[in-house]
């Protein structure tokens, strides 16, 4: 009776208190594992169809009927002001031409309209780190590539683990002119990766480290120094006993050349130590390095996989390891071990970045990676992240042979405009960015701490965002633009008792504004974008206007198409009273957003 009453609260506009919901959830009726009409699937992972059986509802089943209790006035335990563009992209550098274009001239527009939702949601451009692995490598040619490419790519063929070996990159300043031309677009913001394999004065760091900073100028945040340097023995980078005395040696020796280059001008301008595995953050500051690398360093940086699926130590079944991610300690186990670091490194003045993460190493596992649960995962992730004081949380993206992407282009020469692969995990990048809005001063707070279960379909195309969906017409059918109708719902509250009792389908992510103000901090920006002629509306999506060799597309800067991909309906809403405490009725768990607004936002977590 409460959820039917529910479903007919659109018709009491009497009441003086609204709120305003959006909702993340598949189609249930195609939650079912997918038959294989023909046989095994055997073309590249990032496309595979198959889906695996979600695991059994919780027995005894989750409440149904939870009382969150949001006070007025102060709060204690929020987290740092956060932005909009909290969640972003880490591109593997060895496959970054394949997603951001050929060249400069040459970008693929869906990559542009990817980005693109996520500035026009948070009111500030995404944030993108280009590295990896593969930064480890690579070779600057100062004079640039064949036809005008970025990148060259030799790659190693695969290990005897039975893992692809990191391939050997060269790449051009091409590349970063491409990226200084993304952002003139769409205002992106970027990290980008420094070889640390040659630590000589006469090594690629510094020549790359100019080029960067005087191409892309303020929306460089920073340059990382190493990728997951605990591994470096495990790999062969480094002697098998080399430690974490031995990389602040490294560390220093690349950093006092930077101090010492004329041609680098932002001393401040490393981000590091990016490690993931074998050490311990609070090791690594504990040996100094905060203090010691004071000067160059920017930012502070960890890397962090909650699985491990590279196969080295025997094969995981995704059927096994799926319920582990469909628990909101999921993402609690995920944070605990830099709970200590992050108030030692905020009060170093320096933001502390999760730089590198995905549901698991070595591009996840199939059924689980690409499914409707790893989109709460992910939402949860990066909720608690933030919580715990985190400022920047970046989903790795890699190539077709990985099931973790975010977003994947089509193969090969195939063409690029509509039939891009919108993974399941971008649409919590959306639902992030509206959920801390453009204010730039949203804190958050977990109220539903409690232990609870997760029940979520294998489900991998069907998912909407307020009606909207990416992939219309299932897998390689995007061109990075929202389609479809926006469908929001108003519910009023018991004003009386102060109580709004809010329906989450199960599974569903709900996202409730609770103010006019915080309805408000969430809307799409119009304000214009650098490159668009100052002042004039933003573009709500862009659109080719070309197709060249090899299936690129180009954009001109000066050609913005609007669409259907509009966020977030206007419309006057109500507020819960100000009166004593509101009181929503649902399931942990529950995070509060509070914006410029006293009682601001509300995400709440997808149950059974």
């Amino acid at each position: 009776m409460l959820c039917l009453a529910l479903f007919l609260l659109p018709l009491l506009r009497s009441a003086r208190a609204d709120v305003t919901i959006y909702t993340t959830f598949p189609n249930f009726a195609s939650s079912a594992p997918a038959p294989s009409p023909t046989g095994p699937y055997s073309g590249l992972p990032a496309f595979d169809p198959t889906t695996i059986p979600p695991p059994a509802p919780p027995n005894p089943p989750q409440p149904t009927d939870v009382p969150i209790t949001l006070f007025q006035g102060g709060m204690q335990g929020l987290s740092i002001p956060q932005m909009g563009n909290l969640l972003g992209f880490s591109i593997e550098l060895s496959v970054s031409n394949t997603i951001i274009g050929k060249n400069s001239k040459l970008l693929n527009v869906p990559f542009l309209n990817y980005l693109n939702n996520i500035r026009l949601r948070a009111g500030a451009g995404p944030i993108v780190r280009v590295g990896g692995n593969s930064q480890e490598t690579e070779t600057l040619f100062v004079d640039g590539l064949p036809d005008g490419s970025e990148l060259d790519k030799i790659n190693q063929g695969i290990g005897a683990n039975g893992v692809i070996n990191t391939p050997i990159i060269n790449f051009s300043p091409e590349l970063l002119y491409s990226l200084a031309n993304i952002s003139a677009l769409v205002e992106a913001q970027w990290y980008f990766g420094l070889s640390f394999n040659d630590t000589s004065a006469d090594g690629n760091a510094l020549v790359v480290a100019q080029y960067a900073q005087d191409i892309l100028g303020n929306n460089l945040i920073a340059l990382q120094l190493g990728n997951e340097p605990d591994l470096y023995s495990n790999n062969g980078k480094r002697d098998p006993n080399y430690g974490i005395p031995d990389y602040m040696t490294d560390f220093a020796k690349v950093e006092g050349d930077l101090m010492a280059a004329s041609g680098v001008q932002r001393k401040e301008t490393l981000i590091g130590p990016s490690i993931c595995c074998e050490w311990q953050i609070d090791d690594v500051l504990s040996a100094g390095y905060l203090t010691q690398f004071s000067q160059g360093l920017r930012q502070v940086s960890v890397q962090h996989y909650p699985a491990n699926n590279c196969k080295l130590l025997g094969v995981i079944q995704p059927s096994d390891i799926f319920p582990s991610y469909l628990n909101h300690t999921a993402a609690q186990t995920f944070v605990q071990p830099y709970l200590d670091a992050v108030p030692v490194v905020l009060g170093a003045g320096k933001p502390f970045v999760m730089l590198e993460t995905n549901t698991a190493s070595c591009g996840g596992f199939l059924g689980v990676s690409d499914s409707f649960g790893a989109t709460l995962w992910t939402l949860d992730l990066a909720f608690q992240l933030a919580w715990a004081n985190f400022s920047t949380v970046l989903l790795h993206t890699s190539g077709t042979s990985v099931y973790y992407n975010p977003i994947t282009p089509p193969p090969g020469n195939e063409t690029r405009t509509k039939q891009w692969n919108t993974g399941s995990t971008y649409y919590a990048m959306l639902a992030v960015a509206e959920m801390f809005g453009s204010s730039n001063i949203s804190q958050i707070i977990d109220l539903g701490t409690s232990e609870t279960s997760i029940y979520a379909p294998s489900e991998k195309w069907n998912i909407t965002w307020a009606g909207q969906t990416l992939s219309p017409g299932g897998a390689q059918s995007s061109d990075g633009v929202l389609h479809g109708s926006q469908n929001t719902v108003q519910i009023a509250c018991d004003t009386a008792n102060n109580v709004c009792y809010i329906p989450v389908p199960a599974p569903s992510f709900a996202l409730v504004f609770l103010s006019q103000q915080a309805l408000t901090d969430s809307t799409s920006q119009s304000d214009g974008i650098a490159g668009s002629g100052g002042g004039a509306p933003g573009p709500l999506s862009f659109t080719p206007t070309s197709t060249r060799g090899g299936g690129a597309t180009g954009v001109d800067p000066g050609v913005l198409a609007t669409s259907n991909g509009g966020v977030l309906g206007g419309g006057g809403l109500g507020s819960t009273s100000k009166e004593g405490d509101a009181r929503l009725n649902v399931p942990f768990p529950v995070y509060l957003v509070v914006s410029t607004s006293v009682l601001g936002i509300v995400g709440m977590m997808l149950l059974w």
